[in-house]
Parts: C-alpha cells; structure tokens; sequence
C-alpha cells in the first residue's frame, strides 16, 4: 500500500486519512439493499440513528433499546467493517444473531460493503460464507467476521475476539439449550458469557448489544437495567415518536374523522402529544400487522420501560410496577451517595422510626447458592423500610437474621414461609425472639404450598395483588420491582415467577404486605397518615407526567 500511496494525489490522500480517522466518512460510502431489493446509501442518517453513531464512536460498551427497522444492526456491521478495514493489527468481531436469516443477512451486507470499500483500505478476503469473513489467509490473517446463531451452550469459546456484535438479544433463547440452569446462568446467559470471556481487554474493543425488547426476562432485560446506570455503558434508546417515517399523511377531512372515533387509548397518546398523523400509522400497524396492543408497545416503545411489560397473564398490573420501578430508580437518584447498593445482602432505606409500626415477611430457602433466603421489613405506610436477600445463608442464619431485624424494626409481626426449610427458620426465631410470628387462629404455621387454614398463598397475593395495583406501595429495592413485573399465573393455577425467574423478593413481600393486612393505623394518626399517602401519589404523578388535582 506504502508504494501505491506515493503514486496518489494529495486529494487522494486526504480522503484516505479521512476514511481511516472518521467512521462517518466510512459509512456515508457505504450502500445496503432496501426491501425492494435497490442498492440505497447509508446516508444521510435518519435522526434516530444520530445517537447510535455517536454512541459507536465514544463507548466501548453500547447498548440500544430500539422500536423496530431504524437500522442499528446495519450501521454496526458498518461500523464494524470500518474498525476491521483501518486497524493495523487484525480485529476478529464475533456477530451473534437470533436467526439463520439474519446471519446471512449479515454475511451478504458485509460483501456489499466491502465492494464499496476504496481499493488501497480493501483486505482481500480468503473466505466468505453465511458463518465467517475472512480477510487474509489462515497463515497470515488481516481480520474476521464470525456469525454465531445464539441457540447453544459453549458457543464462542474456540474463538478469541476483539468485538462482540450481539443483535436482537431479547429473541435469543433461554433455555433451548437446557432447561434448567447451569451454574445459575440461562443458556443465552452463557453464551453472551463465553463469548464476553474470550474478547481482548485492549482499550479499542467493544461490546454492541441492540434489541427489541421482549417482556422482563431473560438476559437483555438484565443488561438493559445495567446500562441505564452503569456509566461505562452507553444505553440509548428512541420513541417511536422520534422515527418520521412513522406517520400517515392525512387530509383535513381525514383527521377531523379520525380525532372524532379516538378511542380511550389514542386519546390518551394525543394529549401526551402523539399527532393524529401518527396515530394513524399506529392504528393501520396494529390491524394490518395483527398486533395486540401489547405487543405493539411492546416493539414501538414510548418510554424505556414498555418493552418489558408482561403478557396478558401477569399477576399483577404492569402499569402499577412499571411506576414502581420508576420511583425506585427515582429514589436511588435521588439518595445516591446515602442508599444501600443494590448489590448489598442487607439493604436498609429507611432506619427504625419510633412510633412506627413494622412488618415482615420471609421467605426461606436452603441457602445452597440458588433461590435466595428474603426478608422483606414493612413499614405502616406502605414503604419498604429494608430488604435482606442472601442465597448463602443456611436455616440457622435466616433464624438470626429475622432476630436481629426483628429487634431493630420494634418487634414486627412477622410472616414466615414454613414450607421446606421455613419450619427450622421458624424454631430457630421461637428461640431468638425479636419478632412476633404470624399463626393461623388455631396456631399453625404460614405454608405458601397447600392450604393453610384462614390464608393461602393464592389469598396472600390476591391481597397484594389489590395493594400494588391501587399504588399504595413504595417498594424501594429495584430488584423486587423486577420480580412483581415477572410474577404470572401458569396453566395448573401456580402464583410464581415467568420461566426461571426468581420470585423470592416479590413473595417476602407478599408475606409482609398480608402480616400488615388486618392493621389500622392509631386515631390520631389517621389523618396524617392518610395525607401522606395522598401527597406521596401526588408527588409520583407530578415527576411522571400525570396529572393532578
């Protein structure tokens, strides 16, 4: 290249520094296929795709939550080329997709783009097919691109990448691989893993996750909640407001027709400030796609948190836990400095209170590394006070655990799973003391798996069910927002987290809120009480765009 460089222009030049410095340069050159099958370039950029780029270009960790076709997997298979194109040592990125179509689909996007790619910058590729690009030759390799389907375990561990290209994660499967967990990882868990372990830790690589999203489970829904606080990630993320292409021409007739046969739903989207031109792309999507309305906030997002609300059979709302979560994440904003980690084993919001009443809710386990040992401290006004999960923690140390918090927490009335290793936590705490413990009225004990006289597990979470809904909580630890949003009722009639998902934090509250059931506060606390509830849905409404009067 050194001896073809000396025969070329000073322009020639330029523009080749340009190519090799500014990916921007890169991609405006580059051309993909539309729908109908018509070579269209890549720029200009669409205004949704502006913060993908920039993204690209400042991050070494990116992750995109995106409504669908605004062409993130194309530009980063663009940015990607550019990287492997102008490095001076060989990059090898590893693309992992959903499906066999979108793996060829790369394959032959990668091609057009390096027929496009100015003739000194262009490796010669050894070997092209719909699994692996490669630039060079096996003895002598310039770069590679790997195109792995996410559907096994031990995928990506023959390999050593310097990037990772993973695309619509949130389709990835769970437990195709295996139903059951191993070492506590689902199987797109693991494969993400044993790629993440094999890419160099050199400062130029990256990690670029982008996604649908796909209900709250499942690894993508796990690195979402990272990156929107982690700061060495980039989370970016674009209503499908912001997308022009997205809107209807309408006539004036057509619109004044339209705004007259708003249903309650559309009406609520045009006084937050959806035009009636986007309605009705909205409208037509929906019928002509078949899409519920679910599905269709589902993949055509407004805020951030509607790709992840549940299916139809979530146990509890997903509009009451999906403002939950977001005055969790309100609360931990602003506290940051003075709240409890979220990866603390004992997370305490707010300290005991005197004149407070407290309740609790356990729920055990075995303490042998899978479902976690809760206890959940309830404060009479509906807030989640303290939240201690472990799943290290054998019987005997619950017991202590409950003791202690018991005491600190002016002695609660306390709800205690009996069931499997519940009845030693229970003997445990007879002991100890610190609490007073929940029985039915003749003496039995709480077990959430068959009935107990005068309460069930199904009566426990219809009561909660009523509490969450009617948003008379403030649930503090964003990981128990996580499981109410996950909680379902399957097919044989079981209250219990989605697939493998973890309920453990979400039933100790459960238990709690029916510790708290029957409780009404002191007369002359009534009032005040009642004001602070009040001012306290007032304030959610007010910091999240609802209306008040």
């Amino acid at each position: 290249m050194a001896a073809n460089a000396a025969r070329l222009t000073q322009a020639e030049l330029e523009q080749l520094r340009a190519l090799n410095a500014n990916p921007r340069e890169w991609i405006s050159r580059m051309t993909v296929l539309d729908n109908r099958k018509r070579l269209r370039k890549l720029t200009p950029l669409w205004d949704e795709q502006e913060p993908w780029i920039e993204a690209l270009c400042t991050y070494r960790y990116v992750l995109g939550l995106k409504p669908r076709q605004v062409g993130y997997t194309t530009l980063t298979n663009a940015y990607f080329h550019w990287k492997t194109s102008t490095s001076r040592h060989a990059r090898t990125v590893v693309q992992m997709v959903h499906e066999e179509q979108t793996q060829k689909r790369l394959a032959d996007m990668l091609k057009l783009f390096w027929s496009h790619t100015p003739r000194l910058l262009r490796k010669p590729i050894g070997r092209h097919n719909v699994d692996e690009t490669l630039f060079g030759t096996d003895a002598n390799p310039e770069g590679a691109f790997l195109r792995i389907v996410a559907g096994g375990r031990g995928q990506g561990r023959g390999v050593t990448a310097t990037d990772l290209q993973a695309t619509e994660m949130s389709k990835w499967p769970q437990g195709s691989a295996a139903n059951a967990r191993a070492a506590g990882q689902t199987a797109d868990e693991e494969v993400f893993s044993s790629v993440l372990a094999t890419i160099h830790e050199g400062a130029d690589g990256q990690v670029v996750v982008e996604s649908t999203g796909n209900g709250p489970r499942g690894l993508f829904y796990e690195l979402c909640e990272v990156a929107k606080r982690d700061p060495e990630w980039a989370f970016v993320f674009v209503p499908w407001t912001a997308v022009s292409r997205y809107r209807l021409e309408l006539t004036p007739t057509q619109a004044r027709d339209l705004e007259q046969e708003l249903d309650r739903d559309e009406q609520k989207l045009l006084k937050g400030g959806v035009t009636l031109e986007q309605i009705a792309w909205r409208r037509r999507k929906i019928r002509t796609e078949k899409y519920t309305r679910l599905t269709f906030r589902m993949e055509y997002p407004l805020t951030d948190d509607e790709p992840f609300l549940l299916d139809e059979s979530g146990w509890f709302s997903q509009e009451a836990v999906s403002a939950l979560q977001k005055m969790a994440h309100a609360a931990a904003q602003i506290n940051r400095g003075n709240w409890p980690d979220e990866k603390d084993t004992l997370r305490i919001f707010h300290p005991p209170e005197k004149g407070r009443t407290y309740f609790m809710g356990v729920d055990t386990s075995g303490g042998t590394g899978n479902d976690e040992a809760v206890i959940v401290i309830l404060r009479d006004d509906g807030v989640v006070a303290a939240v201690w999960a472990t799943n290290r923690a054998d019987p005997a140390e619950q017991a202590y655990m409950v003791s202690q918090l018991g005491g600190l927490y002016h002695k609660p009335l306390a709800v205690v799973e009996a069931n499997h290793f519940g009845e030693a936590v229970i003997q445990g705490v007879l002991q100890l003391g610190g609490v007073t413990l929940w029985t039915t009225e003749k003496g039995g004990w709480f077990y959430t798996s068959g009935r107990t006289s005068g309460a069930s597990k199904r009566l426990a979470c219809v009561h909660a069910r009523t509490i969450v809904d009617e948003e008379g909580l403030v649930v503090n630890d964003l990981e128990t927002c996580r499981q109410l949003q996950r909680i379902v009722e399957k097919p044989g009639g079981k209250i219990e987290g989605s697939g493998h998902s973890h309920d453990d934090r979400a039933m100790a509250l459960v238990l709690a809120l029916w510790a708290m059931r029957g409780y009404s506060p002191p007369a002359s606390g009534t009032v005040d009480a009642e004001k602070a509830r009040i001012a306290r849905i007032l304030e959610g409404l007010h910091r999240w765009g609802g209306t008040a009067t």
